[in-house]
């Protein structure tokens, strides 16, 4: 939570989403949650295995930390996401695209700005949401340790950690 708190106050201070990459964000938004679902098939039974039992609260809480940790993550990037939403500053995205095309209008630059947004926060909602609707329905049917949930989850990691390659590999390259 630490890590996205300067992101937090920023947007919230400046009540722009100017500054931010939405594509960084939708990235990190995605994986955290794929991570999380992925953790929660892979890693139920370790998890939520003592709630119920006679298992101390301190017990418990160190198998539920990485959870935990894992909802946070996930919850962090979309409050990010949801700031990007409200405090979207259309004025910014509009002088940003005339700049680059100096022949377009105000009105067809906010035209195409207020299209892309919403291309873009449906298409990350939607991925999301049919990711978690599988998920739910791959428990409901399989149950947490069933071995598709578990392979369903094994995916999510591969794709986790195919999609942070590939977002940041030009970055680690041209650093280098």
């Amino acid at each position: 939570l630490v890590s996205y708190a300067p992101q937090w106050i920023k947007t919230c201070t400046n009540k722009s989403h100017a500054g931010l990459s939405f594509l960084n964000f939708a990235f990190a938004s995605f994986v955290n949650l794929a991570c999380m679902l992925s953790y929660m098939t892979m890693e139920y039974d370790h998890s939520f295995k003592c709630c119920g039992d006679n298992t101390s609260a301190s017990i418990c809480m160190e198998h539920l930390l990485e959870f935990i940790i894992s909802l946070c993550l996930a919850f962090s990037t979309k409050v990010i996401i949801i700031q990007f939403f409200c405090f979207f500053n259309f004025e910014f995205e509009v002088a940003q695209l005339v700049q680059a095309d100096p022949s377009l209008s105000q009105a067809e630059a906010l035209r195409r700005v207020k299209k892309t947004r919403v291309i873009k926060f449906s298409t990350l909602a939607i991925c999301e949401v049919a990711m978690t609707a599988v998920f739910l329905l791959l428990s409901m049917i399989y149950g947490m340790g069933g071995e598709t949930t578990i392979k369903y989850g094994q995916g999510l990691s591969y794709l986790s950690m195919g999609m942070v390659f590939i977002h940041w590999s030009p970055q680690i390259w041209t650093t280098w």
